[in-house]
């Protein structure tokens, strides 16, 4: 515990100093893709009030424009202040990857955390507004709650939880959803590991699946049905990549 908190404060400490080392100028800071996040989410970006065209919005997922509507909302659009929200979040992921690193091998716990402390490319995503501190903050927890599961031996809410994440992950980054289908398997695996019966084993393996695929549900069978194709976002190429 006394551990998990050093590693929150250092690693929310770092990420403090460099936004005070930064302009934080809207008109200047934010450039390309964070000009484009900044400027969707102030207009209301997969809201019901929202200003852009729905083509338009086919090209992301909604998951990361909700948050930047979120933060711009509770900082009254002060770039600052949602920085520094987003680094305490950030902060929040070196204790999760801390902590995942414990439930696989304490020998290599405090250096991992560490390692995601002084991490130079989480700290300066960190200060950027973009969907990748969101989006490794949630598929982190996905992966604490799978090990959970696996080591520690906890019931099915535990699991539950992991599918959840999995699926609040693909919500923000559609690069994630092929997990929900091609890994199954692991997660069968990991639900027999705990002695179930082949019945119960399904079972649970398919509200894992259900719980996952909820968040990206509505995406996915309106782009069935309307433009007739099982991706989630128009976006290719390199940024598939």
């Amino acid at each position: 515990m006394k551990l998990g908190l050093l590693i929150f404060l250092l690693a929310f400490i770092i990420r403090f100093i460099n936004l005070l080392f930064l302009d934080l100028d809207v008109d200047f800071y934010l450039i390309e893709d964070q000009k484009f996040y900044w400027e969707w989410s102030l207009k209301g970006a997969y809201l019901p009030w929202s200003q852009l065209s729905s083509m338009v919005l086919s090209e992301r997922m909604p998951g990361s424009f909700w948050f930047f509507e979120f933060l711009q909302w509770l900082t009254n659009k002060n770039l600052f202040f949602a920085l520094t929200f987003q680094s305490l979040i950030d902060a929040f992921t070196c204790v999760v990857i801390f902590n995942c690193a414990g439930m696989i091998n304490k020998k290599y716990q405090l250096f991992t955390g560490l390692f995601a402390v002084c991490s130079p490319l989480m700290i300066i995503i960190s200060s950027q507004i973009l969907s990748d501190t969101i989006f490794i903050f949630i598929f982190s927890c996905f992966l604490y709650f799978l090990l959970k599961f696996i080591y520690s031996k906890n019931s099915n809410y535990v699991l539950f939880c992991s599918g959840l994440f999995l699926g609040i992950s693909a919500f923000i980054r559609a690069a994630t959803f092929p997990l929900l289908f091609i890994g199954l398997p692991i997660i069968y695996l990991a639900i027999r590991s705990h002695n179930y019966s082949n019945k119960k084993a399904i079972a649970s393996l398919f509200i894992f699946f259900i719980i996952s695929i909820s968040p990206v549900s509505y995406r996915l069978f309106n782009n069935i049905y309307k433009h007739d194709t099982y991706t989630l976002t128009t976006q290719a190429g390199s940024h598939a990549s």
